[in-house]
């Protein structure tokens, strides 16, 4: 059961402005509120195995506290002196047990609390007999009970016997000897039906509370359920994670994608003059705005790596035009950093590689786990960036080949790439303009 501690009635004060009415509404509220808050919220430090039931028990000892004080007055009123100052004593012990719920005593407080319903049972049957219906209330200590989960499963079938023995008792003892006191019947009546509607209020009133936990409790659950599904969602493609799921393995070889790697030149020196959160927050803008990129032009962001972002078409789910949506997005990216150089002259240009061809694509890890891309094409487009010019978009000729006809190039020759040999490459300078 979790708790409803610390939430309010749902209504704030009104601010300057609104209708005479919510003022009004507001002022008549307010004692409410300070009262919720009183019972609900839960001290500083209180453990967490007690917070669920913090609330609980304090609406529990407040409603004894005044039943029991009626009680007090009723049995003054029709003369039964003893059971009087009984509930007067019982009055006080709730005073008490409340006082220690507050200070974060909930399993104490309630113990005490159970023993004296119990015992407090027994003695007023004894006394009025059982057409009073003082008995009823011992059926609220198992309701209780059980709404406690941190108490051991023994100790409540504990508590279940130990009502169960007390009903046996009170009826044999009921049969065979006479009520301690003889009241007119139409006090015992009377008392009787207070009690069942003392009974039903109580247990209604447990019933709504244990409701409304579970109501919260769920509606947490699914707020957490969807905070956690955005979560993966931000980790992985969609298709990936809800395959994710269901299997312990993902690895899907993909025949044809494109992959760029972006990076930005003159970082390092650069950042050596930022504070670290300066850095970040730079960082941060130009990613962000990467991302924009990406989802605009419906391609899987894999990572970034320090201050260079990774990103491929035709994962996972294929395209046919994974080469021309990653030109797309390396032209939109040059075209922001320029923008971004001339606007807050940070000095920074950014340095671009592209290659198309096959890869395995999966998930790794089991801690920040990853989707990531394995093969030569990754390797070469990140070739393609490391061997590239600044501000400038660099192909491999198997990516210049698919986007040939519709994209402005350059041949820039053969170069000789690093762990590849010699490779010709070409720049990407735009885009053509559709023949009419």
């Amino acid at each position: 059961m979790n708790p409803h501690a610390g939430k309010t009635l749902g209504l704030d004060a009104p601010t300057d402005g609104e209708p005479a009415d919510a003022v009004q509404r507001a002022a008549v509220l307010r004692p409410i509120q300070a009262i919720d808050r009183f019972f609900s919220e839960p001290p500083a430090g209180l453990a967490p195995q007690n917070v669920d039931v913090y609330a609980f028990t304090n609406w529990c000892m407040l409603l004894a506290l005044i039943s029991h004080a009626s009680f007090a007055l009723l049995f003054t009123l029709v003369g039964i002196i003893p059971m009087a100052l009984f509930n007067v004593g019982s009055t006080v012990l709730f005073v008490s047990c409340l006082a220690a719920a507050k200070r974060g005593h909930t399993h104490t407080a309630m113990g005490i609390a159970i023993a004296e319903v119990i015992a407090h049972a027994v003695v007023a049957s004894r006394y009025t007999g059982l057409e009073a219906g003082f008995h009823y209330h011992m059926v609220l200590v198992i309701s209780v009970t059980f709404l406690f989960n941190s108490v051991p499963l023994v100790a409540r079938l504990g508590t279940v016997g130990l009502v169960g023995a007390c009903y046996a008792a009170l009826i044999v003892t009921g049969n065979d000897t006479a009520p301690w006191v003889t009241l007119p019947p139409d006090t015992v009546q009377a008392m009787g039906l207070l009690n069942v509607v003392v009974f039903i209020t109580t247990l209604a009133g447990i019933g709504w509370y244990y409701t409304l936990a579970v109501h919260q409790a769920r509606s947490a659950l699914g707020r957490e359920y969807q905070r956690s599904e955005a979560l993966l969602n931000n980790i992985l493609p969609g298709s990936v994670a809800r395959r994710l799921k269901d299997r312990t393995t993902i690895a899907d070889r993909h025949e044809a994608c494109s992959v760029m790697f972006a990076d930005m030149a003159g970082f390092t020196s650069w950042s050596a003059q930022l504070e670290p959160e300066e850095l970040v927050e730079h960082l941060n803008s130009v990613f962000t705005a990467f991302d924009h990129l990406a989802e605009k032009h419906g391609l899987e962001k894999i990572k970034t790596i320090g201050d260079a972002y990774m990103v491929a078409g035709g994962v996972p789910t294929a395209r046919a035009d994974h080469a021309e949506a990653i030109a797309d997005m390396a032209l939109d990216m040059r075209d922001y950093m320029r923008e971004t150089r001339m606007r807050y002259g940070t000095g920074l240009s950014i340095r671009i590689g592209i290659h198309s061809g096959p890869a395995v694509a999966g998930v790794i890890g089991l801690r920040r786990f990853i989707y990531d891309l394995w093969g030569d094409t990754v390797n070469i487009a990140a070739r393609m960036e490391s061997h590239g010019v600044a501000d400038e978009i660099q192909l491999s000729e198997d990516t210049a080949t698919l986007l040939r006809g519709r994209y402005l190039l350059q041949d820039r020759g053969v170069q000789q790439i690093k762990g590849k040999g010699p490779m010709r490459t070409f720049m990407l300078l735009g885009r053509l303009q559709p023949q009419p």
